[in-house]
């Protein structure tokens, strides 16, 4: 994680995902790879959290996807970006005030590409922003449990939960 979900930090990551600056993920990722210690040789792939696809659609490309793509070019790791699936549209995470709204929102979300093989993996999982870590500990959970070794979260930003 770099920082708090603020300031300039906040301008790039809104430019990125909602402005179509996908020369952004590359400089982030640089940002990354400079201010944070992570051996990313023990890792087996990279892979971002889904869209559903009816988002995907609308948006016209998966933010978290232009980050592990460029994570993957600077380490280099293999990138699928079809590891997970999202099966459901759900609301979007930030729209939603408590952590139990968010935690009910991603359960049973997610389910696995089974024509990728994960079992043994150590996997990078890779997202822009987290506030109580619903979306990417439910996305770990279903890789682990699909016979994942170890899943590692990596965001750009963290967001406090309103109230906090």
């Amino acid at each position: 994680m770099l920082g708090d979900y603020s300031g300039l930090l906040k301008k790039l990551i809104h430019e990125l995902k909602y402005k179509h600056v996908y020369t952004l993920s590359e400089t982030l990722i640089n940002l990354v790879i400079k201010h944070i210690s992570f051996d990313f040789q023990k890792f087996d792939f990279i892979t971002p959290i889904p869209l559903h696809p009816k988002r995907l659609q609308k948006r016209g490309y998966n933010q978290a996807a232009e980050l592990g793509l460029s994570l993957s070019r600077k380490m280099p790791l293999p990138f699928f970006d079809n590891v997970l699936l999202k099966t459901r549209n759900t609301k979007p995470q930030m729209s939603l005030v408590d952590t139990n709204e968010r935690k009910k929102n991603m359960k049973g979300v997610f389910k696995i590409n089974k024509r990728i093989n994960i079992t043994g993996k150590t996997i990078i999982l890779v997202d822009d922003v987290s506030t109580t870590g619903a979306t990417i500990f439910e996305a770990a959970k279903v890789l682990k449990e699909n016979g994942a070794k170890s899943v590692w979260g990596l965001v750009l930003a963290r967001k406090k939960p309103r109230g906090y």
